[in-house]
């Protein structure tokens, strides 16, 4: 129950992130390209890998920090392996 109550809130956490950059006048063309842009940038990213995330609330962005900090540290091991 606990991964669906997750699930459902990064649902709404990420549709009013869409709906902000809407309203901010972004278009569906501009949207989709940064969608494609994030994802070939953390699915498979060059290295050095280097991230900078702003705000004040990290406890907002731990999820997004440990996700990422996963994946430095599997193409460090990758990258060290070769």
């Amino acid at each position: 129950m606990d991964l669906i109550r997750t699930g459902l809130q990064n649902l709404d956490d990420a549709r009013a992130n869409l709906d902000r950059l809407k309203a901010d006048g972004v278009s569906d063309e501009r949207l989709v390209g940064m969608l494609k842009a994030l994802s070939k940038a953390t699915e498979n990213p060059e290295r050095p890998f280097t991230v900078v995330l702003g705000g004040s609330k990290v406890s907002d962005k731990l999820g997004v920090i440990e996700n990422l900090l996963d994946k430095s540290r599997q193409g460090f091991h990758q990258h060290h392996r070769r």
